[in-house]
Formats: C-alpha cells, structure tokens, sequence
C-alpha cells in the first residue's frame, strides 16, 4: 500500500466498504471515528483481555516485567496458605465375621 495515495472507496447494496485494496495486509481490526466534518478514520487497532488491560495499568507489574528483561532477580512470591480442609471422619466398616461352620454329624457321610 502506498502511503498518501487516495483512492475512492464505494460501498455496495449492504452499505459496506471493501478495504483489502487499502488496507495493510496485517491489519485485521480498526477503531473508527467520525470526525466532526464528515470524513471517516480508521485506526489500525488490536484487541487485548480485560486481564491484560487491567495489567498494563498496574507500573509495579511493568516494572518487574522490565527487570526480568533486564536480568535482574525478582523477589521470591510466596503462594497465600491456604487453611487444611478437615478430613471426612472414616466411618468404620464392619468387617465380615468369620464364620467357621461347623460340621453337623448328618452332612458328613
């Protein structure tokens, strides 16, 4: 794509406008804004998490993903502890009873 290029854009039946012949090839996804005199811009943009946004406002986070670039070492991050989980009580399984049968004097032959 040559910069500074005009060229003229037409929308079809659906009001869409076809950007391929524009637009860079890496470019998938745009912020556009209706300037106040009309003209439309569209800013090549890309999508991030909520939980990468709410990273990229937090400077210690930044800060210790720059040193970890640099070399330097972090501090040590301990995991919470967590309270044991009380066991389920084993209730005691009966154990079968040994039964030694005795022999009757009229089943034996």
């Amino acid at each position: 794509m040559d910069t500074g290029r005009v060229t003229t854009v037409e929308l079809d039946d659906r009001r869409r406008a076809p950007l391929a012949k524009i637009a860079r090839s890496e470019d998938r996804t745009f912020l556009a804004e209706v300037l106040p005199d009309g003209r439309i811009m569209l800013t090549p943009a890309v999508t991030v998490s909520k939980s990468q946004a709410v990273l990229d406002t937090r400077p210690d986070i930044l800060d210790a993903i720059d040193r970890s670039y640099a070399g330097d070492t972090l501090p040590a991050i301990r995991p919470k502890r967590q309270r044991p989980t009380k066991r389920p009580t084993k209730r005691p399984t009966k154990r079968p009873t040994k039964r030694a049968k005795a022999a009757s004097p009229s089943q034996t032959k």
